[in-house]
């Protein structure tokens, strides 16, 4: 869903026990969720699916533009927050974002799921195609 709260272990759960028989999963997500990608992954691993986890994030969310004092509303659960983002502010923001990337990316790693992060801007389809063509799952 694109819209409201989301529950990726919930969804992913689900999907392991509807698709119990091994096969190719492309999981394309955030993963914001609030009670973390862990379970999620999990789940479809359980299965023995080979996973591919696509990291999708807004160029706003890797390296905001806008400073000073800000009015954030979440776009899930309508939350809003307000925030004064100056220069050093933004830089902690930019290593905590780098280092949640870096945790996603070594947990996929460390369990054989393909990890691929992208950006909202860039043309989803042909990057899927060309990363599954590079591992050798599409000529």
């Amino acid at each position: 869903s694109c819209e409201g709260p989301t529950d990726l272990p919930g969804s992913c759960r689900d999907f392991a026990i509807r698709y119990a028989r091994r096969g190719i999963v492309v999981l394309i997500s955030d993963f914001l969720d609030p009670t973390g990608y862990e379970e999620a992954l999990k789940a479809l691993l359980s299965r023995r699916h080979e996973v591919f986890a696509i990291h999708l994030m807004d160029p706003e969310e890797v390296d905001p533009k806008y400073g000073g004092h800000l009015k954030l509303i979440d776009s899930e659960t309508g939350e809003e927050v307000e925030v004064t983002l100056n220069a050093k502010l933004r830089e902690v923001y930019k290593k905590k974002v780098a280092a949640y990337v870096s945790s996603l990316q070594d947990y996929c790693s460390s369990r054989g799921i393909y990890y691929l992060s992208t950006r909202t801007d860039f043309e989803i389809e042909r990057l899927v195609l060309d990363y599954l063509r590079r591992v050798g799952f599409v000529r």
